[in-house]
C-alpha cells in the first residue's frame, strides 16, 4: 500500500520535471540566417544575417536577445537593436524581402586554425512589450581560416595583370618579327 502511494506522489512530480523545460519554450518567431556557417581568419569579424518571421496567430513583441557562445567568440548585437521592428504581427517577417543584418561575431586572436566555434542566438519577447519569453532559438558557427590579407590578394591580381600584359607585348613582337 505504502509502495503505491508513493508511487503516485513521485509520478506527477517526475512527470513535470521532464516536461516543464519544453513547456515554457515556444518557437513564435522563426528565424533563418542567409548562411549559418561562416569562416573568418583569427581576430576577423563576420556578419550574421537573415530573415525573422512571426510563424504565430498573434502579434509577438521582440524585446530583447541573449547569445550562449564559445569563449572565443564575442558579439556585437547592435544591429539588431537599432534595425529590428519592436514587433511583428502574424504571419510577418522582417525584412519584407531579403535579409537584414542582424549581429557580428568577432573571433578571438588565439583560435587554432581549421576549428569551429558555435554558438545559439536567442530572440525573446512575447504578448506584449515587457515580456521576456523565448520566441526563438537559432544556432550559427565560426570556423578559423587562413584568409589572405587584403594587401596580399591585390599584390597577386597585379601580378597576374602584369604578367598577363608581358605574354601580349611578347606575342606582339615576335609577330611583327
Amino acid at each position: 500500500m505504502k509502495t503505491y502511494s508513493l508511487l503516485y506522489r513521485i509520478l506527477p512530480v517526475a512527470a513535470f520535471m521532464l516536461l516543464a523545460p519544453f513547456a515554457a519554450h515556444a518557437d513564435n518567431l522563426s528565424l533563418v540566417f542567409t548562411s549559418a556557417t561562416q569562416t573568418v581568419a583569427p581576430s576577423g569579424t563576420v556578419t550574421f544575417s537573415g530573415k525573422i518571421t512571426n510563424t504565430s496567430t498573434a502579434t509577438v513583441f521582440v524585446n530583447n536577445d541573449s547569445f550562449n557562445v564559445d569563449p572565443l567568440l564575442s558579439y556585437d548585437d547592435t544591429a539588431f537593436f537599432s534595425a529590428t521592428p519592436f514587433s511583428l504581427a502574424a504571419g510577418a517577417s522582417y525584412p519584407l524581402s531579403g535579409s537584414a543584418n542582424l549581429f557580428d561575431i568577432t573571433l578571438g586572436s588565439t583560435a587554432t586554425l581549421g576549428s569551429t566555434y558555435t554558438g545559439t542566438f536567442t530572440i525573446l519577447g512575447g504578448a506584449d512589450a515587457a515580456a521576456q519569453d523565448i520566441q526563438s532559438i537559432t544556432k550559427f558557427s565560426v570556423t578559423a581560416a587562413a584568409v589572405p590579407e587584403t594587401s596580399t590578394t591585390l599584390s597577386f591580381g597585379l601580378l597576374l595583370v602584369g604578367g598577363g600584359l608581358l605574354a601580349v607585348a611578347r606575342r606582339k613582337r615576335s609577330a611583327a618579327a
